[in-house]
């Protein structure tokens, strides 16, 4: 939204379009894989009965679906391609970048400094992810709990399954919902509707 709002100081256009439908998009995207990240920890829990992560792994052999979805919506939120995540992502980079190219010296400064931010985050998700995925379901299990766990009912993993496809489909067709965010941006501001097609980057 900062994005956006810089954009529209600065009188760009394209820059208020990338920055508030990468802002909108990435709302959508955190519902989606957040909930499958918590329906995946409560597979877990189903599966093993305990919430300590340090006494689990090796869960990816018993719980090959749950590790599979949980796997998904790590990559979604650290914005790694190519799930729903990225594509957020990169339009919020895109509108960054541009506003550093822009002519505005305070606003170009004000989106590197954005830019830096944002990829400082995302490594530090990456690190985060690549602990607790190694940890809980990779290498053998260090209690009876984790070594006697099964896979979650269907039930439960048709929740995953509709949440992982999301994020599957956002992420490799992401022109389908591009005209849904555009829609919404020029809603929050009408003179978008004679500006360009800025998501088409």
């Amino acid at each position: 939204v900062c994005v956006a709002l810089i954009g529209q100081c600065v009188g760009d256009n394209s820059i208020v379009m990338l920055g508030m439908s990468g802002a909108l998009l990435h709302v959508v995207n955190h519902a989606t894989f957040k909930a499958l990240l918590f329906f995946g920890a409560g597979s877990v829990l189903h599966a093993t009965g305990t919430r300590t992560i340090d006494i689990l792994g090796g869960l990816q052999r018993r719980l090959p679906a749950s590790a599979a979805f949980f796997l998904i919506g790590a990559v979604a939120i650290c914005g790694l391609p190519p799930l729903n995540g990225f594509v957020s992502e990169l339009l919020i980079y895109v509108g960054l970048f541009r506003g550093v190219i822009a002519s505005n010296p305070l606003a170009a400064g004000v989106m590197g400094i954005g830019a830096s931010a944002l990829a400082v985050i995302g490594g530090l998700a990456v690190a985060c992810f690549v602990k607790v995925y190694g940890v809980v379901f990779l290498g053998a299990p260090r209690s009876d709990c984790a070594a006697n766990a099964h896979e979650a009912p269907r039930p439960m993993l048709s929740g995953m399954t509709i949440l992982a496809f999301v994020c599957l489909t956002v992420g490799l067709v992401p022109w389908l919902i591009a005209p849904l965010v555009q829609v919404a941006a020029r809603c929050w501001n009408p003179a978008l509707e004679a500006g360009p097609d800025a998501l088409n980057v």
